[in-house]
């Protein structure tokens, strides 16, 4: 009988705490949100640039490249995450929505220090588009070794 206070007791604990927990309001839910998720808000991407060759490059240089596209669908366009494939490289793209018609500039950077030899690197694009919503950016080059490294061996 005990067991069973101590258990109906826990139980309106944990009712009590639920229900002093706070809703996600709805306005906290993006348009870009709304817009990945209604696949009648999808449009077209059009990539004037998915693959750049930075040729070849001294190592320690930064490498920067710019990613083109055009809004050719009918509705507005939402990029919603641009993810690098590696440390070694950042990128930047347009927060706000893309309009119909519009073009816009994935931009990204490549810091080359204690990354020499040939390299293919891809960055990863979601967007509200079809007929996939994931994009694939690839940059192409090789890094030339520096010949008077100070230290034998790069940070990890």
């Amino acid at each position: 009988m005990k067991l069973n206070g101590c258990l109906y007791g826990l139980l309106m604990i944990i009712l009590v705490a639920a229900c002093g927990r706070k809703q996600p309001k709805l306005e906290s839910v993006t348009a870009a949100t709304v817009a990945m998720l209604d696949t009648s808000r999808h449009t077209t991407i059009a990539w004037t640039d998915s693959i750049v060759d930075f040729g070849t490059v001294s190592e320690g240089d930064t490498v920067r490249m710019q990613f083109r596209f055009h809004n050719a669908g009918r509705q507005l366009l939402f990029i919603t995450e641009v993810k690098p494939g590696c440390g070694c490289t950042i990128a930047d793209y347009p927060k706000e929505p893309v309009s119909v018609g519009s073009s816009g500039i994935i931009k990204a950077e490549f810091a080359t220090e204690w990354h020499p030899g040939k390299h293919r690197k891809l960055i990863i694009v979601r967007a509200n588009t079809k007929p996939q919503t994931t994009h694939k950016l690839i940059f192409t080059g090789e890094v030339y070794q520096k010949s008077n490294k100070q230290s034998p061996d790069p940070p990890k």
